[in-house]
């Protein structure tokens, strides 16, 4: 080593694998969001018994998560209907969040600084006419159910480059909005069964 040289070695840190399952539903005519990835200055709590394992989705300041597992079912009520559907992404990344408030989107911090969102009313006409809309829900594709065939997608996502370190403001989501009509009660409700799985190499242990 070159005299007056200073030897540096990568800090190791632990891989830190999250898991988790979920189910719900969402009514016709609302949208709501299903979280991938969310920061949080809360300190994580591994799952009782291990220590690199952790059964939420949220992340610390300075992490980075790479790739993303994302295995999801949408099934509908009634096997007579014909259910539409409106799904794209939202990615946020620091001060993105002021944005929102002129958008329909319902996103918001909490008090441990975690985006948290809440669910709506929808309707596609409204939706697009306000151009914000379009510009924090990326990749809108319209879904369509026939004859109770539920939505299946099981795959490796890639986490958008913006997000893959943790900060504050760092938000991940799919929008899924519901805009079946013509429903009786509560036959134009879908369900979703999620299961979401990914590593998070931590900035410190």
């Amino acid at each position: 080593m070159p005299y007056g040289s200073i030897y540096t070695r990568k800090a190791q840190t632990k891989v830190h694998r999250h898991g988790f399952d979920m189910t719900g539903s969402i009514a016709a005519n609302t949208a709501d969001y299903i979280t991938l990835l969310q920061y949080t200055d809360q300190a994580q709590t591994p799952i009782s018994g291990t220590t690199d394992q952790f059964g939420q989705m949220y992340v610390s300041d300075g992490s980075v998560v790479n790739k993303y597992w994302l295995d999801m079912t949408i099934s509908p009520t009634s096997t007579s209907k014909t259910y539409d559907l409106y799904i794209g992404w939202i990615s946020l990344s620091m001060d993105e969040i002021l944005s929102i408030p002129d958008t329909d989107l319902s996103l918001a911090k909490d008090s441990d600084n975690r985006i948290n969102p809440t669910s709506h009313s929808f309707s596609m006409s409204a939706f697009r006419l306000n151009p914000k809309n379009k510009h924090f829900v990326k990749g809108m594709k319209k879904v369509t159910l026939y004859s109770g065939r539920p939505a299946t997608v099981s795959k490796w996502l890639r986490v958008p480059p913006k997000i893959k370190r943790g900060q504050e403001g760092q938000y991940w989501c799919l929008f899924i909005a519901n805009a079946t009509s013509n429903t009786t009660g509560t036959d134009g409700t879908i369900n979703i069964s999620v299961s979401r799985v990914f590593n998070e190499f931590p900035l410190v242990d």
